[in-house]
C-alpha cells in the first residue's frame, strides 16, 4: 500500500494544533527553536514536559466563576521561565482575544517578558505555522495587541507591571506574577508587606473566573510564596527542589528516586560549586526552596566553630551510630557520628557519615573500620530502640566469633519519648550556643550542618540524631583527666560532670544558676563563672 504524502500545509496545520494543545511540544519544538537561543538544548522531556504539564492543567482547569490561583515554583536554571513565557504564548493562540498581564518585583524584568514573546511572535518559522500576530495599533515594548483579536478592548492582549508600578485602568483574564517575590522585598518585613499589598489587588484586576500563577522562589517563611503554599489547594502548587530529599517532603506520598530532581540542568559538581559560591541561604533560597532563615533557625551558622583536637592534650573518641535497616528510595539513612573529647570538656565532631542498608553486617563492617583506623575509639555505641533491642547484642556475638576483644554498647532510647526534633534540640542547643562543640574544617557547608540549619524541615534528622545519642546515656562521653596526677581509677570524669544539673522544663533548658531570672536567655557571665570553677 502507497502512503499519501502531506502537503506542505497539511505539515504546517498539524503543527500548529500540536502547538495549540500540547505545551510541551510548543515550547520543546515552536519557542525554543532559535539557532542562537542559549536555551536551545536545554528544554528536556525531563523535568519540562511535567513542568509544562502542570502549567497546562492550570489553563484548563474548568472554573465556574472562582478567582484560581496557582503556585509554580522550581529551582534556578531549569527554564521556569521559559515554561510561562510559552504558557503566555499558548493562552493568545488559543484565545486572539485574551488580556494577560505579566507582573514582577522590577516593571523592566516584566517589559523583557514581553520583548521576549513578541521576538518569538516574529519569528519567521512561528509566522510561518501559526500566522502573523503582529499589528499596527499597539507592538511595543510595553504592551501587545494582537491583530487577530475580534473583540474592541482598551486592555491589551498583554501588558507589564511591577511592585514599584501601580496598575490603573487595566484589567486582564489572566495574571502571570513571575518573580513578583525577591531577594530584596524579602528582607525585612516592611518589604514582604509591601509585596502582599500589591498582589491583594490581584482580585479587582483579574475579577471572577480569571487565574492568577505565581512563579518564582521562596525566600522567606513569611513570603507571599510561603503564604500561598499555606492557602493554596495542593493540586494547584507545584514546588521542587534540585534534590529529591527535599521533594519527598514537600510530596510524602510521592515515590522519589534518589540524588537530583534534574541531573540534566543541575548537575552535582554544578550544585556543590553553587553552595560554596552563595552560603546556605542563597542556595537554599535558590535551588532547594527551603529558606533558612534566622526565624526559623534553632541551632544557627554563628554557633560553628572549626577545629581538630590540640594534639597537646588526651584527646579520647567514640563513635555512635543511629541505624535504619532499608534501601529504599524515601528510607531513612543509618549515620554513624565520630567525636573526641578532651579534657577541657570540648566536643570534637570529627565526622558524620551516612548510609543505606538492609543488613546489620554492613555497619558491623563501619565498625570494625572506624577500629582500625583510631586505636584510641573507647566507645562505639548504636541506638537500641524497641524495635530493635538486639543489635548489639547481634553484633558482640559476631565480634566474639571473629575474636574481637570490644564491644559495641546500647544506647536505650524510649520510642515516641518526644519527638526526634525536640530530642535532638535538647542534646545540641545548648552546647553549641555555650561554645563547647568543634566541627571537623572538612565538614564546614556539609551535610551535617546543612541538617542542623535546617532541623525540622527536612525528611531526614540522622546525622543530627546520630550526634545527640552521644548524650542520650548519662556515663557513654567521659573526658579524660586534666592532669597526669588523676591516677587510681579516678582518671575519667563523666561527661555529667559539668551539666549534671542540667533540667529539662517543658521547651525550656534550665541549668543551675546560668538562666536569667525570668527568661530563656542565657547568662553568659554566669556560665563562665561556673565553667571556670569546675575546671
Amino acid at each position: 500500500m502507497t502512503s499519501i504524502p502531506f502537503t506542505d500545509e497539511e505539515l504546517v496545520v498539524t503543527e500548529a494544533m500540536l502547538g495549540i494543545h500540547n505545551l510541551y511540544y510548543l515550547v520543546k519544538n515552536h519557542i525554543n527553536m532559535y539557532a542562537d537561543n542559549p536555551k536551545k538544548d536545554k528544554i528536556a522531556e525531563h523535568p519540562h514536559k511535567e513542568m509544562c504539564d502542570f502549567l497546562q492543567a492550570c489553563k484548563e482547569e474548568p472554573n465556574d466563576g472562582e478567582l484560581q490561583e496557582y503556585l509554580f515554583i522550581t529551582p534556578r536554571n531549569t527554564q521556569k521561565t521559559t515554561c510561562m513565557e510559552g504558557s503566555v504564548i499558548q493562552s493568545i493562540l488559543r484565545d486572539h482575544d485574551a488580556e494577560i498581564i505579566i507582573d514582577s518585583e522590577v516593571y523592566g524584568r516584566a517589559l523583557d517578558r514581553i520583548s521576549n514573546i513578541r521576538n518569538m511572535f516574529e519569528s519567521t518559522r512561528f509566522k510561518k505555522i501559526y500566522g502573523d500576530f503582529s499589528s499596527d495599533r499597539g507592538w511595543t515594548g510595553e504592551e501587545l495587541f494582537v491583530s487577530k483579536r475580534t473583540i474592541v478592548s482598551r486592555n491589551p492582549t498583554l501588558s507589564g507591571a511591577g511592585v514599584e508600578k501601580t496598575i490603573v485602568g487595566v484589567h486582564c483574564k489572566e495574571k502571570n506574577n513571575d518573580d513578583v517575590v525577591g531577594a530584596d522585598n524579602s528582607k525585612d518585613e516592611a518589604g514582604r508587606a509591601k509585596v502582599k499589598r500589591h498582589l491583594d489587588l490581584d482580585g479587582p484586576v483579574v475579577g471572577t473566573g480569571g487565574k492568577i500563577l505565581n512563579t518564582g522562589t521562596i525566600w522567606h517563611d513569611d513570603d507571599a510564596n510561603s503564604q500561598s503554599l499555606k492557602r493554596f489547594p495542593p493540586h494547584r502548587i507545584y514546588r521542587r527542589s534540585c534534590y529529591n530529599e527535599d521533594n519527598a517532603v514537600f510530596y510524602p506520598d510521592r515515590v522519589w528516586p534518589e540524588g537530583l530532581w534534574a541531573p540534566n540542568l543541575l548537575t552535582e559538581k554544578f550544585l556543590t560549586s553553587e553552595r560554596d559560591r552563595l552560603g546556605i541561604y542563597l542556595f537554599g533560597c535558590n535551588y532547594r526552596n527551603l529558606p533558612v532563615t534566622e526565624e526559623n533557625q534553632t541551632i544557627k551558622p554563628e554557633y560553628f566553630q572549626y577545629a581538630v583536637p590540640p594534639a597537646e592534650q588526651t584527646t579520647y573518641r567514640f563513635a555512635v551510630c543511629d541505624p535504619a535497616f532499608s534501601d529504599k528510595a524515601n528510607s531513612d539513612y543509618t549515620a554513624i557520628a565520630l567525636l573526641s573529647v578532651t579534657a577541657d570538656r570540648h566536643i570534637y565532631i570529627e565526622n558524620v557519615f551516612r548510609i543505606k542498608t538492609k543488613r546489620q553486617g554492613d555497619i558491623l563492617d563501619r565498625f570494625i573500620k572506624l577500629k582500625e583506623d583510631y586505636p584510641n575509639l573507647r566507645k562505639i555505641g548504636i541506638e537500641a530502640v524497641a524495635q530493635s533491642r538486639n543489635i548489639a547484642e547481634d553484633m558482640n556475638n559476631a565480634l566474639r566469633l571473629l575474636e574481637k576483644d570490644w564491644r559495641i554498647i546500647p544506647i536505650k532510647t524510649v520510642s515516641g519519648d518526644g519527638s526526634k526534633v525536640d530530642r535532638i534540640k535538647d542534646a545540641l542547643q545548648v552546647r553549641y550556643q555555650t561554645g563547647m562543640i568543634f566541627h571537623h574544617p572538612s565538614m564546614k557547608g556539609g551535610s551535617y550542618e546543612e541538617n542542623l540549619l535546617r532541623l525540622g524541615a527536612t525528611q531526614h534528622d540522622d546525622e543530627a540524631d546520630s550526634v545527640a545519642l552521644a548524650f542520650k546515656e548519662k556515663d557513654f562521653l567521659y573526658y579524660p583527666a586534666r592532669t597526669a596526677a588523676a591516677k587510681d581509677g579516678k582518671e575519667e570524669k563523666t561527661m555529667q560532670d559539668f551539666i549534671a544539673e542540667s533540667m529539662i522544663i517543658g521547651n525550656r533548658i534550665k541549668i543551675g544558676g546560668i538562666m536569667n531570672r525570668g527568661s530563656d536567655k542565657f547568662n553568659l557571665g554566669a556560665y563562665n563563672r561556673i565553667h571556670e570553677q569546675r575546671r
